[in-house]
């Protein structure tokens, strides 16, 4: 249901997206598309969220240089030290009000249009 909110939040705002269910699929959609930032969920099945990142950080350059955006609901430091040591760039607990979306594109998406 998250995936579903934010990828239609996204939209709203003027986004294309790309969504995946589990992380397997999203490595796979990373490998096949170039991407401007990727806002990834700590509850995806399969491969965690640790292991995609992983993943998309091993891959070559310029390409795994793609910000990671990391999404949870909890607000454990462990969790979140977890999800940055994994080569998330930053971590934020969820529900995601508009106005920190909006934070997020600007951050991350500095060349394109103001959100």
């Amino acid at each position: 249901m998250n995936r579903i909110v934010i990828t239609s939040s996204l939209e709203m705002l003027g986004c294309t997206t790309k969504s995946a269910v589990e992380g397997n699929d999203a490595f796979r959609l990373f490998e096949q598309e170039d991407f401007d930032l990727i806002l990834m969920d700590n509850c995806m099945p399969v491969a965690s969220r640790p292991a995609a990142a992983k993943r998309i950080r091993a891959t070559a350059a310029p390409k795994c240089s793609v910000p990671i955006v990391g999404l949870t609901t909890s607000e454990d430091p462990t969790e979140k030290e977890v999800m940055l040591e994994a080569g998330m760039d930053i971590v934020y607990v969820k529900p995601l009000v508009q106005a920190v979306l909006r934070s997020i594109l600007r951050e991350y998406l500095k060349s394109a249009s103001p959100f």
